[in-house]
């Protein structure tokens, strides 16, 4: 969760990113989706960001998409 909090406020992870996006970069513990995921949750506890289903338009399978609190987001 450490090293993707750093990424974020780094700006090499913005509000939008897949799940998919953040695991396939194989950053040191988040290169599996389930570890990726894990990361995640630790600081959606905390409240920094938020974990949410995207469902495209017109069909297609949904994506795990990251939503960052702006107060971290600017790198503050």
């Amino acid at each position: 969760a450490e090293v993707l909090l750093d990424r974020i406020e780094a700006g090499e992870v913005k509000d939008g990113a897949k799940l998919r996006e953040i695991w396939r970069h194989g950053w040191r513990g988040m290169n599996t989706p389930e570890s990726a995921e894990e990361a995640v949750r630790v600081l959606e506890r905390h409240g920094w960001v938020r974990l949410e289903e995207y469902k495209p338009p017109g069909g297609g399978r949904p994506s795990k998409v990251l939503r960052i609190h702006p107060s971290i987001q600017s790198g503050s």
